[in-house]
């Protein structure tokens, strides 16, 4: 387990979920293929995936920065960038009805696992307690390791600036149907008799998404 202090200077990972105009996407993937090296040139983009299930017309990405004075920097050479705002941002803009983000960092005890090939199928699962962090971290970290012996976890996240109490797991699967275990298995601890009423889900949310490269 990390201390408060390496925890403060971990590095952090921004969440964005963008979800499209469905006449749009198409396009919007397009020019994201055609211009992300924009974006990249910036900072480390960890992943980019398209819905598949439990969201529609979504696109899910993940980046590392080193500290959140980093990612200051990174917004602001952004804004400042004349080739992203012409040539890609100033275009998507009109085609996003939603822009959702949270700031995370690594669960303490946990690391990242990526295998980053085509079409592979990830599943994100949003988990919010309803009490502190120490009141549910106990049940929530047996949850951990039998998601970790049963499947590819490849990452989980502790929100540090968004909604409080909230972790984030991001699974790899062989198939599908993996992602629909998951998601059972995850509801059967949210109304298990043996999970203590102070421990339990304020709620959980599911999206299979499928990893793209550009």
């Amino acid at each position: 387990m990390k201390s408060a202090a390496q925890q403060v200077m971990s590095k952090v990972y921004e969440l964005r979920t963008y979800k499209i105009y469905p006449h749009y996407y198409k396009q919007f993937l397009g020019l994201t293929q055609e211009h992300l090296y924009l974006r990249t040139a910036h900072s480390k983009l960890l992943g980019y995936w398209t819905s598949e299930l439990g969201g529609l017309n979504e696109v899910f990405h993940i980046w590392e920065y080193e500290s959140l004075e980093q990612r200051g920097e990174v917004r602001t050479k952004l804004a400042n960038d004349p080739r992203w705002i012409s040539d890609y941002f100033s275009k998507i803009l009109p085609m996003m009805s939603v822009q959702e983000n949270s700031v995370c960092q690594l669960y303490p005890g946990t690391d990242l696992s990526f295998s980053k090939s085509k079409g592979s199928a990830y599943n994100l699962v949003t988990l919010r307690f309803k009490a502190h962090q120490s009141a549910w971290k106990k049940c929530f970290e047996d949850l951990l390791q039998e998601l970790n012996n049963a499947g590819h976890l490849t990452a989980c996240f502790d929100t540090i600036h968004g909604r409080i109490n909230e972790v984030v797991l991001l699974v790899q699967h062989t198939s599908l149907s993996q992602g629909a275990d998951l998601v059972q298995k995850l509801s059967s601890f949210t109304q298990g008799n043996e999970t203590p009423k102070q421990f339990m889900l304020l709620g959980l949310l599911a999206t299979i998404y499928v990893f793209i490269v550009f």
